[in-house]
């Protein structure tokens, strides 16, 4: 008995140590070159202990994102819509921005494509998410007359998101600073209250 709490120790930091060598062969590995071996040797740990709590590259991936980059895109409630959107796409297009990081997100993203399970695990713990708190920030500005009871929430938040990743999967124009407060002018201009 008295074993199992520092088994349970153990654990937790092997854990802790295979997101901690996840984060940074994120922030300097492309997605293609990250495997179990090398998160393994990072982490200090046998690739058995990985394969005890993750399937796959991409499994650990998305837990250590749901850790670390969620957190970093929560959506603001100041009560002003137009900086609240400005601010949330700002944040978006500073993880996009990151010279590995950004290609490792969309890579990721690529893969989820031809595996349901990773697109299904990206989507419950990543975007549904920030999808949501994204819609219950709208529902309030029009709750608060910010916005026309008429315009579609959901309509809102695709067109939110996909000007970003549209650049970000297309290149055929650079993502830059300047794309969330463009975005949201024109967005604002469709859907604020009509004067």
């Amino acid at each position: 008995m008295s074993r199992q709490p520092d088994e349970s120790r153990r654990s937790e930091r092997a854990r802790q140590a295979i997101h901690a060598a996840t984060a940074e062969l994120l922030a300097s590995t492309s997605y293609d070159a990250i495997t179990i071996e090398k998160i393994a040797a990072q982490a200090g740990v046998g690739k058995q202990t990985i394969y005890r709590w993750w399937p796959s590259k991409a499994a650990i991936i998305v837990d250590v994102w749901a850790e670390v980059i969620a957190p970093r895109a929560a959506f603001p409630d100041t009560g002003d819509l137009e900086a609240d959107l400005r601010a949330q796409l700002t944040r978006m297009l500073d993880v996009l921005v990151e010279p590995v990081l950004g290609l490792n997100y969309m890579a990721v993203i690529a893969d989820s494509q031809r595996d349901e399970r990773l697109a299904a695990d990206l989507s419950a713990r990543i975007f549904a998410p920030r999808i949501a708190d994204t819609k219950d920030r709208l529902r309030l500005a029009q709750a608060a007359g910010q916005m026309r009871d008429d315009v579609d929430v959901d309509t809102v938040a695709d067109l939110l998101y996909g000007g970003i990743f549209f650049r970000s999967l297309f290149r055929l124009v650079p993502l830059d600073r300047t794309q969330p407060d463009a975005l949201v002018a024109a967005l604002i201009r469709g859907i604020g209250p009509l004067r």
